[in-house]
């Protein structure tokens, strides 16, 4: 799971969390809890990595990091407020319809277009599969793209520079597994 920071300052990460459920599931669980995520930011640009993998940037390391070809996931804000959430393939709890589930070695993306991310509130137009995931990059050219990478979800947030209480919106963008 990736978290990406557009802004010009750090984002402190400290009570946010994360949550999944599955296909079949009635309720969201904790997948990365706020124990992780305590005293860690993103930087201003900057990426966040959580992985299953000790991989060298990876800036949490869950061995029991698991997403299935059919979840959602949903980023929670340190007052349990839902920031952002991505569903895929039949997954039963998605922003409108679900995005399209990928293979091994594939991920779900946001679409980039006009140097913005797409966020329209709907999964399936706003992201896409691609076949070179890549952690901390956005991969213009799948030639340039390892195909050892980890686990993972790409978040970006708004407003850029986020002020003291003001709510934080992330948008998630890609998920490998």
């Amino acid at each position: 799971i990736e978290l990406y920071n557009p802004g010009s300052t750090a984002v402190n990460l400290t009570n946010w969390y994360i949550q999944r459920k599955t296909q079949t599931g009635s309720d969201f669980s904790s997948l990365v809890s706020k124990t992780y995520f305590e005293n860690k930011t993103i930087e201003a640009k900057g990426y966040f990595l959580i992985s299953r993998e000790a991989l060298p940037d990876a800036d949490i390391v869950l061995e029991n990091l698991t997403l299935t070809e059919a979840n959602s996931i949903q980023l929670k804000n340190s007052n349990g407020a839902v920031v952002d959430k991505l569903g895929w393939g039949a997954a039963s709890d998605c922003e409108g319809a679900c995005s399209s589930s990928m293979l091994e070695n594939q991920s779900i993306q946001r679409k980039y277009e006009n140097n913005t991310f797409v966020d329209t509130d709907n999964n399936s137009a706003d992201f896409e599969i691609q076949t070179c995931p890549s952690s901390k990059a956005r991969i213009k050219s799948c030639a340039a793209a390892s195909t050892d990478q980890a686990l993972g979800a790409f978040f970006v947030f708004s407003p850029a520079e986020p002020k003291i209480n003001e709510e934080i919106i992330f948008n998630a963008a890609s998920s490998t597994g």
